[in-house]
């Protein structure tokens, strides 16, 4: 996205994709560390070959 407003020569643009550190759910965390937590326990969930690799 940054490189898009870099070639428009877009001078005040600003860091929407800061906006997933940024933006926090009460008693949960930020939207990275959700999706962090939720990655991690679908990754463990998954059993070998699961992933249609043998």
């Amino acid at each position: 996205m940054n490189q898009i407003w870099q070639q428009a020569e877009w001078r005040e643009q600003w860091s929407a994709v800061q906006g997933p550190k940024q933006w926090r759910v009460p008693g949960e965390g930020t939207l990275v560390e959700i999706a962090e937590r939720l990655w991690r326990q679908l990754d463990t969930e998954q059993e070998p070959g699961e992933n249609g690799l043998s």
